[in-house]
């Protein structure tokens, strides 16, 4: 497949700039948070992240629905060696999994990585979630090493929306 096609050809993938800021939130809302009481995404907020370059949302629509969303990073090194793109989080709508959507916002990430000569592109994923540790592998990942994440508590002064 080509960057940014699926097995489904009215399904397109593409990164949203400022100008898609309604879309965006929209596609968080429709994707991550359906369901979740008191849950909402600012269209502010949502073409503030979407000014910054370094801030990636790549969005796949059906046929102007949106069906899965990636978030990613352009993180800048300390040692001026490069960028590094860390891909924060993948969702596809569930009746639409396994038509390679997931794959191709991978793919467009990983695209722009390569595009910025970004000297790695990394993402975490729970070892338990096999699909994540299948989507990535099958877009040419693996596992880099056996790190834990540590988090601090009390950090988070945002919505609990998960």
């Amino acid at each position: 497949m080509s960057p940014g096609a699926t097995a489904d050809p009215r399904v397109l993938v593409r990164r949203f700039r400022e100008r898609d800021a309604q879309t965006a939130a929209d596609a968080i809302r429709t994707l991550k948070l359906r369901g979740k009481k008191g849950a909402a995404v600012d269209e502010a907020a949502m073409r503030t992240f979407l000014e910054r370059e370094e801030n990636v949302l790549v969005v796949a629509c059906a046929e102007a629905t949106p069906v899965g969303y990636a978030v990613a990073y352009i993180l800048d090194r300390v040692d001026g060696t490069g960028a590094m793109v860390l891909l924060y989080e993948v969702e596809v709508d569930a009746e639409r999994r396994g038509a390679g959507i997931g794959r191709a916002l991978v793919e467009q990430v990983t695209d722009l990585a390569r595009e910025t000569a970004a000297a790695k592109a990394w993402v975490l994923a729970d070892p338990a979630n096999l699909a994540a540790r299948r989507l990535y592998a099958a877009c040419g990942a693996g596992p880099a090493s056996e790190q834990l994440l540590f988090a601090w508590s009390g950090c988070d002064n945002a919505p609990d929306v998960e």
